[in-house]
This record gives structure tokens, sequence and C-alpha cells, in this order.
């Protein structure tokens, strides 16, 4: 499971926080007096604070998968996609992205990257890039350039159907 994070830090706040509570102290009141009066304790683990608080930042816990915004996941839903995707780049690099975000032309590359013919047969399923490929098909017409994002192809269909 691994170490506490900050184990003074956490005996610092639960003795300040029962005794100002008690006084009816708000927590901008309660996290003012624990800098103000313990600042060395924070230091000697600041880094466990910094990598706290970047976690806070980012959107989850440790270990805990980044969420996505429930719009995102509603997006491709007639398509049967998740809002992520493993995109193969012409590179031969592969990157997690939000499949909103990636250019009509990286999910061709992508495509084409998954279903070359290769010694080991890919992981993914014929049925996913089906998908894909259906999902491009159909924005294709709602596309500005090659370089027009799946978003924002897809914001364009919604306002050609009135949604």
């Amino acid at each position: 499971m691994g170490r506490k994070r900050y184990p003074e830090t956490r005996n610092v706040v639960a003795a300040v926080k029962a005794r100002m509570a008690r006084k009816g102290a708000d927590t901008t009141q309660i996290v003012q007096e624990i800098i103000k009066k313990h600042l060395d304790v924070l230091d000697r683990e600041r880094l466990d604070h910094y990598a706290t608080s970047l976690t806070k930042l980012v959107g989850g816990t440790s270990g805990e998968k980044v969420s996505v915004p429930t719009g995102q996941l509603e997006m491709f839903h007639d398509y049967k996609l998740g809002p992520l995707i493993h995109l193969h780049l012409a590179d031969g690099s592969r990157e997690h992205r939000l499949l909103n975000t990636v250019s009509h032309v990286e999910v061709a590359t992508h495509i084409e990257m998954v279903t070359a013919p290769k010694q080991n047969p890919p992981k993914r399923s014929d049925h996913e890039i089906y998908k894909l490929v259906r999902l491009l098909d159909d924005l294709d017409p709602y596309k500005l350039s090659d370089d027009s994002t799946i978003g924002e192809s897809w914001d364009a269909l919604r306002a050609a159907r009135g949604e």
C-alpha cells in the first residue's frame, strides 16, 4: 500500500482542527493557523504536499484513472467508443489522447497503423476499428480541413442536426 503521506502534518491538523473547531473556526481560519504556527512541519513534508496538490489539480487520487467530463462520455455514445484512444502515431509511438482532440488525419493514420499486416495480430478488435472508421465516415462531410479535430466535426454535425 505504501507509506502514508505527511504523517507529521496529519498530527498537527488533527490537533489544530479539534481545538479550533470547538471555537467555531472555519476551514480557512484553521489552515491559516496551521501555516502560521507549524510552518516547520509543512516545510519538512513539502514534497508530499506538492504531490497531493498536483494530484488534486490533475483530477484524481494517486493510482486512480483520470476522469473525463460527462459531456465527453456521451459524445460518441452512438458509436460505442470511449472518450480516450490509445493512438498509434506515424512515427511509431503511441499516446493516450481524448478522442475529441484528435485530428481526422491522426485517426486515419491510427487506423492504417493498426490494420497494417504484421507478424503479430493486433490486440485491438476489428470491431473497434470498424467503429472508428464509421465515425470518420460520418464526420467527414462536417470537417473544415484534415487538421480539424473530431470534436470540432462532431460539433458541426450536431449543429447541422439542430441539437
